[in-house]
């Protein structure tokens, strides 16, 4: 798993998996998870 911050929009990312994102969904709170193909979690 990696970290990543991006200062400027104020984003924290957990990418889960190196996979290209194939879909994502915005759960309550401003979480967006994004799935591959598989629908196995990419990034939160």
């Amino acid at each position: 798993m990696k970290v990543k911050y991006d200062a400027e929009a104020d984003i924290l990312i957990f990418i889960l998996q190196d996979d290209l994102p194939y879909d994502a969904i915005s759960e309550q709170g401003g979480i967006i998870v994004s799935y591959n193909e598989d629908q196995d979690p990419v990034s939160i």
